[in-house]
Formats: structure tokens, sequence, C-alpha cells
């Protein structure tokens, strides 16, 4: 990235104009230096380092699309605040790669003789983007080799990743993001391959794209750095639902550290058990660890093919009774057994609460004031709703979890206030 960098610093100097380069989504890669005042689109890129969806749409409805061979200038948009630009496009070998940007402040600042002039400026910015996407790509087969493979090829992988690739010895932890059933967009977009991550962030993050599911292999430098996990779940949910124009619409778990590259594919497991826990338990945070889902391992952790065999009769005869029922004691659990704040919660009253609780009690059969009760409705419900979110493991049930509960253990379910 410091080359291209070193360009834009080069470029913003020769043309005495703000200067950006983008890939072909219109992510942020480098920029010389810019003014405080610069318009919001080039404003959101340095801060985001990505293009939102409506900036995409913006600039290909005026011509700027891989296809275009030469400058294009986009005129001042007073109604939508949007500054004029030149756009060279950075080709290479035929092919288009990227985009050089210059804004023209008062559409004639910068001369397009200027411009013309920026052609083997233009491929060498192409040929950097080129070798560097060309790298993540393969590093990206790697990842993929290494979480996917069976056993063996796992191992393999992850020996020649050491042996050859030269990747470094420690602590490595795997990180899942997935877009929820909420947006329409059919896949994530495959910029979060190659988009940059934050500066502060120590090492570098492969990482591979799969439809509506992206895979980021943290190196111990960011495993082993207090709060650096964190800031590249943050930093990766925040570019990605900016691109999208969609708040709200990922969700990532993460995976515990793990020794080494071969066993790495216990964090990548951990890490998208969390991600089924996020897509059916709508209350959790939308940036998830495995480990501080508690319980939770447990149930999530119940293979597809025995959700069903794990739901206690009396508990699955709620649904059938009533949803009300089912969301009264989510509520109740979820309140630590209080009925003041289940009351609160539901904008229901007193007297509903105790007669839904009374009545779940009647139709499963199970007591709210015995401990072991409490504790089948509270996990039955639980594997009920995750059931019912359709979002499957893929583990099958001859596989041992051995992290399920650890230390935490179940928690301890208060007795009923009444």
């Amino acid at each position: 990235m410091s080359v291209l960098q070193d360009l834009a610093d080069e470029l913003t100097i020769r043309l005495a104009a703000p200067v950006g380069i983008s890939d072909l989504t219109l992510a942020h890669l480098a920029a010389g230096p810019h003014p405080l005042n610069v318009d919001w689109m080039r404003r959101e890129s340095l801060l985001s380092r990505a293009a939102p969806r409506k900036s995409q749409e913006y600039y290909a409805a005026l011509g700027v699309r891989p296809s275009m061979t030469g400058p294009l200038h986009t005129p001042e948009d007073v109604e939508n605040g949007v500054s004029a630009r030149w756009v060279v496009p950075a080709r290479w070998s035929g092919r288009t790669y990227g985009y050089i940007w210059i804004i023209d402040e008062n559409g004639t600042s910068v001369p397009q003789s200027d411009i013309e002039d920026l052609t083997d400026y233009a491929e060498r910015i192409a040929e950097t983007i080129h070798r560097r996407t060309s790298r993540l790509r393969d590093r990206a087969s790697s990842v993929r080799d290494l979480l996917l493979s069976n056993r063996r090829g796992h191992l393999d992988t992850a020996g020649w990743l050491y042996d050859v690739a030269g990747y470094p010895q420690g602590p490595v932890a795997v990180l899942v993001m997935s877009l929820t059933g909420d947006v329409d967009t059919a896949n994530l977009p495959i910029s979060i391959l190659d988009g940059p991550l934050p500066r502060a962030v120590p090492g570098e993050v492969w990482r591979f794209v799969d439809q509506r599911r992206a895979v980021m292999l943290l190196p111990p430098e960011t495993v082993t750095r207090r709060g650096a996990t964190e800031r590249v779940a943050e930093h990766a949910k925040q570019v990605t639902e900016t691109e999208l124009d969609a708040p709200g619409s990922v969700v990532i778990g993460i995976g515990d550290p793990v020794a080494n590259l071969y066993e790495a594919s216990t964090s990548f497991r951990q890490a998208r058990l969390a991600v089924r826990a996020l897509t059916a338990f709508d209350t959790l945070p939308r940036i998830q660890s495995w480990s501080d889902l508690g319980a939770l391992r447990a149930v999530v952790s119940i293979p597809d093919e025995l959700l069903d065999d794990a739901i206690p009769p009396g508990v699955a005869m709620l649904q059938e009774e009533s949803p009300f029922l089912a969301e009264t004691l989510d509520a109740y659990f979820a309140t630590g057994c209080s009925v003041p704040d289940t009351c609160r919660l539901l904008s229901i009253s007193r007297g509903t609460v105790y007669y839904r609780l009374q009545r779940a009690e009647t139709i499963s059969g199970l007591s709210l004031k015995d401990g072991a009760d409490r504790m089948t409705l509270q996990v039955g419900l639980a594997v009920m709703r995750l059931r019912d979110s359709g979002q499957q493991t893929h583990v099958s049930s001859e596989r041992v979890v051995s992290e399920v509960v650890g230390a935490r253990g179940l928690h301890q379910i208060p007795r009923i206030d009444r």
C-alpha cells in the first residue's frame, strides 16, 4: 500500500490538487493531503475507506465504469454537494484496475493537458493494484484451503503456510462475518477481500469472501495486541454496511485464539457457531465472541438433525398453544425472572404476565418454582428459537464438541418472584 500512497502524494504535489486512488468498487486505497472542506463523498471515502452504494451508482450514471479508456470530467453538482472531478482509469495490459480521482474545485483548476500526461502514473498504479489483488487472492485461496479442507488438507495447508509462505508463528483466531436475512443484497461485496483495515491494527489479516460470508484469519500480531481483534471486527462491519448502504445488516462471530494454524479450524467453527447464535437471538450484540456466549454455546452446538429431539415435549406444546406464552417466558427469563420488568419489557399488565406464566406451567407440565424445570424451559425455548430461525451449523452429530459449556457452565436461573 505504501507504493500507492507515494504515488498519490506525488500526484497531489504535481497537480496542486487533492488526489485519491480507488479500486473498481471506488473503495479508497490511498490519498494525498486533502483540505478539511472536501465534499461529503470524499470525506466518507477517507473516513470509512469504502464507497457507499449511492456513490457507486452516482458515478456509474456519469460514465465511471471499468470499460472507460480515457479521462472523464464530472461536473460540480451543487444540489448534491459534490465537487467537480477528473476521473482517470488506471489501466495496465488493456484492463482497468482502479481509478485516479482529482478534485477540480472550480471546474477549471486542473487543465486537461495535465490530466492527459498521467498515462505513466495510471499504468504504474494499475500494475500495483493488480499485483496486490493477485497476492490477496492467493492468500484467500490459502485461507479457504486451511479452513474448509478435511483434516489432512487442513494440516498440510498449515504446514505449507509455515514452511513455504513464511506465515508468522504464534496464536491465531478466526472471525466470520455474515449478512443477516434482512438485507436484500445476495452476496457480500468482493471488495472485502482487498479493502484496507485500520492503520492501528498490526499484522496482515488474510481473508476470503464466500457469497454472504467473509472469513478473516487474524495473525499473531493482531491476536496478541489488546483490543485489535475487536477493532478489526468493528471496522469490517462499518465498512461493509456503508458500502451496502444497509445499517445493521452484518453480524460477526469471533472464535477464541488458538495456539497455531494447525488448530485454526477450532476457532473457525467457534466463530461460525457465534454467527449462528447472532442470527437466531437478536438480543445479542451484533459482534459476539465465542467465549462470551455462556450457556448458549451448548445450545448452538447442537447438530441440526438433533434440534427437534432436543426440544422437550412440554416446551414444544407452548408454541403450538400460543406464541405469546413462549414470548412471555423469554422476556421473563431475560429479566432475571422479574415480573415487574417483564411487564415493562412487553408493555402488558402484571395480571397478564401472571396468567401467561401460570398457563405455561399448565401446558408444559413444568413448574417455574423448580430449578430443574426452569432450566428445561429456558434451554428448550432457546433450542426452539434456534430451530425456527433456520440457521444451520452443518456440524454432524458424530463430531465431538469439547468446549461447549466451558468454565462458565450453565447460568443459575433465579426463582420466581411471586
